[in-house]
């Protein structure tokens, strides 16, 4: 176990780095305007550590994006139409919580706690609610094209 006063320079260290990220999830939801890109959220998500339980906590916080052009998703008979759009969707989600000596006793424990993050976004976050032309609401479930932190 570390002692507090590792853990509280860890914390300095972690809270400058790591306190409110970003990460970025290429989708593989496509438009031709006016060459081929794909649709890209981000991942707002806040991590802090409780000094008290010494744990980490991960929350997702909302999803951020822009839909510049009309797209279709779905299948033939289910297809919808997707409008142009900026995206602002709070999630409020916990990714994960984790012990602070499980991390911090890590020799690379900035690159494991980026890989965590990563992982626990692809996992956890699969859908985003966008407007479709009818004016409804509909959720969308995204396949992960890429996937980086910003």
């Amino acid at each position: 176990m570390l002692r507090v006063e590792e853990l509280n320079k860890s914390k300095e260290i972690f809270d400058g780095i790591f306190s409110r990220v970003e990460i970025a999830i290429e989708t593989k939801d496509y438009f031709n305007y006016p060459h081929v890109e794909y649709i890209t959220y981000v991942i707002v998500i806040d991590s802090k550590i409780d000094m008290i339980d010494r744990k980490i906590k991960a929350t997702a916080k909302f999803i951020k994006g822009n839909i510049p052009v009309e797209f279709r998703i779905g299948f033939m008979f289910s297809e919808e139409t997707i409008i142009q759009q900026d995206i602002h969707e709070i999630v409020e989600k916990p990714l994960f919580a984790v012990e602070a000596d499980r991390l911090f006793t890590d020799n690379d424990w900035l690159a494991t706690y980026r890989s965590w993050l990563i992982e626990a976004v692809q996992t956890n976050i699969k859908t985003v609610t966008l407007e479709t032309k009818s004016g409804q609401f509909k959720a969308h479930n995204f396949s992960v094209r890429d996937i980086y932190m910003l």
